[in-house]
């Protein structure tokens, strides 16, 4: 009997993706990638909370395009995305983060996550609203 891990375990590829462990945070807002930034990891861990170092990372077409389809297909208005490059280019997602920590991020691509969060959800709100003012006229 495993302690503490109640027999459930998770399973991945591993992907080397050469001599310095990395990945990158891409932010998706409203199905678009907005920032992204590369992790370095003191080992396989890349997480900023194990200690790994992050920076503005430049978003290419491949990494944004990855992101937002992650995101579309799980059906989420916003998450973090973790991407990996294998040594031969192939670029995979590792995770879909539905609470993505930001702060790394923030820090890292001097942008406010926190505003741009705030004005999606109030741009949300407000189409929300004309909907169901339409529903109530149509009713």
């Amino acid at each position: 009997r495993q302690a503490g891990h109640r027999g459930i375990y998770y399973l991945q590829r591993f992907v080397d993706c050469g001599t310095e462990p990395h990945d990158w945070r891409v932010f998706v807002i409203n199905g678009r990638a907005i920032a992204a930034m590369r992790r370095n990891g003191v080992g396989w861990l890349n997480n900023v909370a194990q200690g790994a170092l992050c920076e503005p990372a430049t978003l290419n077409k491949t990494m944004a395009q990855l992101a937002e389809a992650a995101v579309t297909t799980l059906k989420m208005h916003y998450a973090g995305v973790d991407i990996i490059r294998h040594q031969n280019g192939h670029y995979s997602v590792l995770e879909v983060n539905s609470i993505p920590a930001w702060k790394g991020l923030q820090r890292a691509c001097d942008i406010d996550v926190a505003a741009l969060l705030a004005d999606d959800f109030l741009a949300l709100q407000k189409s929300c609203c004309r909907e169901t003012r339409k529903m109530a006229v149509i009713a």
